[in-house]
């Protein structure tokens, strides 16, 4: 595929209305207008790109369409100076995936208001794993700060939140040291909300009351909803007094029944949260925020992937309201040929790993990086100041891989050793390597979890098409 023909995903409408939606080829003059050609590494998928994926006449309005309302990349070119070919960015809202084609495609063109540079401490898979849900959620946690919400004040209702943005709320304000309640209807969601930091789950059935009470007893000091209709009313009319609740959702339903007595007579907020149209300093401020003190811990652990190949049958999960957490969508991967990448998924109690590479060196390296990025929460925080060489003996790559890991996890235990950067080199008798990395900085370094040790069981290396696939299950 050559720079002038990419990839996307696009959806079409025939003369008789009926909609298609697949994997097409186009290019480069089909792009729309724009200061700026980004080569997309990754985009997520969030439900307005599932009703665009669709035909949804309120957000694809020209045919035809490539959806995806967030991407992050590289600058390809540049028709202005703030910003320049190899520059990392990302881009949220907007028109974004609605009216204008959108980040499901391995080029797209943008406006140069619209773009990001991509934070120190964020990768650009991490960007795409917050994406619009992240930012969403971050705009809804400045609302609250703004308006006095502190931990000190009491507990933050979050509604809908196994979704998206409801799971990245809970992730940002349990780790700003906020009592969170998670309101769901997914049983199974329980256990992975208490992983993010919610200290009590409500059934959704808790904040639906339909007595037509215009005040009810005030039970919140703040609250994030997701979804609208009677559930905002109810939070709004059992929000504490001076409280603020922010609202950025309606799935429930976009009618607000109520008084305004919570209002007048409890001094109550409501913020509405514009997360497409928002003010482009706000947008910088938000993600330096996201990328420091407000990352969730285990963010890797919020996110399933996907690539445009498995996007169909993901947009049917998210609109029958079965995804939990985030999907990202990787379209070209990590810049300048590096395909390496990985991903944390749970495994009953134990935490497994997931690496893809195109080679046993790049698979083990990456398999390093994925190891530490669940011990500590920012690994951008960890520099290269210390060299640790190494060489293992063996002739089974398995058990190369299960071994070159323990060596790096017992440097973390013993010496106290964080590695951000790794190279290896496989041979037919073993493998040398070098990690590089510093000791551990409790100022500036977050551990999120104390990985034990590197288990043989359910060990996995094999081919995978022209690359290596590699899980690695490690016991917490």
């Amino acid at each position: 595929m050559t720079a002038e023909r990419f990839k996307c995903y696009l959806v079409t409408r025939d003369h008789s209305g009926k909609v298609s939606a697949g994997i097409a080829e186009k290019s480069l003059d089909d792009l729309p207008e724009g200061e700026v050609l980004v080569r997309v590494a990754y985009s997520s998928l969030n439900y307005k790109d599932a009703l665009a994926a669709e035909g949804h006449p309120g957000v694809a309005r020209v045919f035809p369409h490539v959806p995806g309302v967030d991407l992050a990349g590289v600058v390809a070119s540049s028709g202005v100076y703030e910003w320049v070919e190899g520059d990392r960015v990302l881009a949220t809202g907007f028109d974004l995936g609605a009216s204008r084609w959108g980040g499901y495609a391995e080029y797209t063109r943008v406006p140069q208001d619209w773009i990001v540079p991509l934070p120190e401490g964020l990768t650009l898979r991490e960007s795409m794993i917050l994406g619009t849900a992240g930012f969403t959620a971050g705009l809804c946690v400045d609302a609250l700060q703004k308006h006095d919400v502190s931990p000190e004040n009491g507990e933050i209702v979050v509604t809908g939140a196994s979704g998206g943005v409801g799971s990245m709320a809970v992730a940002i304000l349990a780790k700003l040291g906020y009592h969170v309640a998670a309101v769901t209807g997914k049983e199974t969601a329980h256990e992975y909300l208490q992983g993010l930091g919610a200290e009590r789950i409500l059934d959704r059935g808790e904040v639906d009351d339909r007595s037509g009470r215009p005040m009810l007893h005030g039970r919140w000091a703040g609250a994030v909803d997701t979804v609208g209709g009677n559930i905002l009313t109810t939070i709004l009319r059992s929000t504490r007094h001076d409280g603020c609740v922010a609202a950025c959702g309606l799935t429930a339903g976009d009618g607000l029944t109520m008084t305004v007595y919570p209002f007048i007579l409890r001094g109550l907020s409501l913020a509405g949260i514009d997360a497409a149209w928002g003010p482009v300093p706000l947008r910088h401020e938000i993600w330096r925020r996201l990328a420091g003190p407000w990352k969730p811990r285990r963010l890797e652990r919020m996110a399933q992937r996907t690539d445009l190949s498995g996007l169909p049958e993901k947009i049917r999960e998210i609109r029958a309201g079965k995804i939990t957490g985030r999907v990202v969508v990787e379209i070209g991967g990590e810049p300048h040929g590096r395909s390496p990448m990985h991903e944390i998924f749970e495994h009953t109690a134990d935490l497994g790993l997931r690496i893809r590479a195109d080679d046993l060196d790049g698979l083990f390296a990456e398999a390093a990086r994925a190891m530490f990025s669940a011990i500590v929460t920012n690994l951008g925080q960890v520099h290269p100041r210390q060299t640790v060489s190494l060489q293992l003996e063996g002739d089974r790559h398995d058990e190369l891989l299960r071994d070159w890991l323990g060596e790096l996890l017992y440097a973390f235990h013993a010496d106290h050793m964080l590695f951000c950067e790794f190279e290896v080199r496989l041979t037919d008798t073993g493998l040398t390597a070098t990690a590089r990395g510093e000791s551990i900085d409790t100022g500036r370094h977050e551990i999120d979890a104390e990985l034990k040790a590197v288990t043989y069981h359910g060990l996995k290396l094999q081919r995978e098409g022209e690359g290596w696939l590699a899980e690695v299950i490690v016991d917490i």
